[in-house]
């Protein structure tokens, strides 16, 4: 750097010898060399903050972003961009520094595909993936077949940051021979209940008379 400014105070010297110091072109170019590193560092910010489960829309190779620049994210595969306030990183000066004003998100873990059923029937009525984790899916079995639970569901569910169904394999067991005959009969405990709801308003609602006979 000082070879340069030397070479480029020499040179003006020699073009301008009568409008040039030397003295005062020395104290010029020292100015610059002094001052234009930090102006050039105050501007640019280096790589943007890291989001747990996501990561940054830029280039590999782009370590440099001048202040203005806004940067946004993307979740890995399994998550969903959940936006609590500002959806992009700003890179902002202040106090004569580039720094970084970091997004507001988080990534969440979801179930982003439909549970696979054997022998039976999702009930999605209109809802599709990304599911939440708690989220659940009501199923229904297909004839011949019984759910192994009271109320048949299937829940996403989060293991080791990981969102997944609840085990499908067995939801749906076949039934025996002697409960095929008895298939008619059955009711799930939830119909029971609702048809037994129905009885006693139907109950409630009918008026009963009572005829009494006196012997004379």
């Amino acid at each position: 750097m000082k070879l340069l400014a030397t070479t480029f105070i020499d040179s003006c010297i020699m073009v301008f010898p009568k409008y040039v110091k030397r003295s005062t072109l020395y104290f010029d170019v020292f100015l610059i060399i002094l001052y234009t590193p930090s102006l050039i560092a105050d501007t640019f910010c280096g790589k943007p903050p890291e989001v747990k489960n996501g990561e940054a829309l830029v280039e590999a190779f782009n370590t440099d972003f001048p202040v203005g620049t806004n940067i946004g994210y993307s979740c890995h595969v399994g998550f969903i961009l959940n936006t609590i306030g500002n959806s992009y990183a700003v890179c902002v000066s202040g106090n004569d520094t580039a720094f970084w004003q970091p997004a507001v998100i988080s990534c969440e873990p979801v179930c982003n595909h439909l549970p696979t059923l054997n022998n039976g029937k999702l009930k999605l009525e209109g809802r599709s993936p990304p599911f939440m984790v708690g989220d659940s899916i009501d199923y229904t079995c297909n004839s011949g077949y019984i759910a192994d639970q009271m109320n048949p569901k299937i829940t996403c569910t989060l293991e080791e940051n990981v969102a997944n169904w609840t085990e499908t394999d067995n939801s749906c067991k076949q039934q025996s021979q002697n409960m095929s005959k008895l298939e008619p009969n059955i009711r799930t405990f939830s119909n029971f209940r609702e048809e037994l709801w129905e009885e006693r308003n139907s109950f409630n609602s009918s008026s009963i008379s009572f005829a009494f006979a006196i012997p004379s």
